[in-house]
């Protein structure tokens, strides 16, 4: 008989529902548009030790993660929480998974 795994990756990935945020340069300044502001879910995962091992010698102590979406987003935007309006998502590196219907990103968790 095969245990069961149903719960074995129990809070080792979070979906949550975030708020997009898009800058734009106007004046040599980022300026948030607030009618481009759109919503989206994102499954967030730490990112691995191997991975950010490799990371830029400055990067390697920020907040790393891993997801996953169905909206395509755009290196530079951030990603605010709905329920923790405290923390930031950067999307820093993106992936092109279109084919199977998702986009693969890695986030870094701005400081505020």
């Amino acid at each position: 008989m095969m245990p069961n795994m149903r719960d074995a990756l129990r809070g080792m990935t979070r979906r949550i529902t975030v708020q997009v945020i898009k800058q734009k340069i106007v004046d040599r300044e980022a300026v948030q548009d607030p009618r481009d502001l759109m919503r989206c879910s994102i499954v967030l995962v730490p990112m691995p030790p191997r991975k950010i091992s490799i990371k830029p010698e400055g990067q390697r102590t920020w907040k790393w993660w891993e997801g996953t979406s169905s909206v395509k987003l755009e290196i530079g935007w951030y990603l605010k929480p709905d329920k923790d309006g405290k923390k930031l998502y950067e999307v820093m590196e993106d992936s092109d998974l279109s084919q199977a219907r998702v986009y693969a990103y890695q986030f870094a968790e701005a400081p505020r």
